[in-house]
């Protein structure tokens, strides 16, 4: 579900990185390196309609009580 989701999202404009790692010690922990040239790029792939879909599929799939968003900026 989430391979087939990151193809996708790796092809839109603006799109850097989709990276999806599994935690060693608990498979069922996942971490996913995104990122994006900018902002609206960013905000193209929220609206990409694929995106809906696998968002309400992962909801049914997460454990804990939210998934948890960490924004970065770039520096050097």
């Amino acid at each position: 579900m989430i391979c087939d989701f990151g193809e996708k999202v790796r092809t839109e404009p603006g799109n850097r990185v989709f990276d999806v790692y599994r935690h060693s010690d608990d498979p069922a922990k996942f971490f996913v390196m995104e990122a994006y040239v900018d902002e609206e790029a960013f905000q193209t792939h929220l609206g990409m309609p694929y995106g809906g879909p696998f968002n309400a599929r992962l909801e049914e799939r997460i454990e804990e009580p939210h998934s948890v968003l960490t924004f970065l900026d770039q520096i050097g």
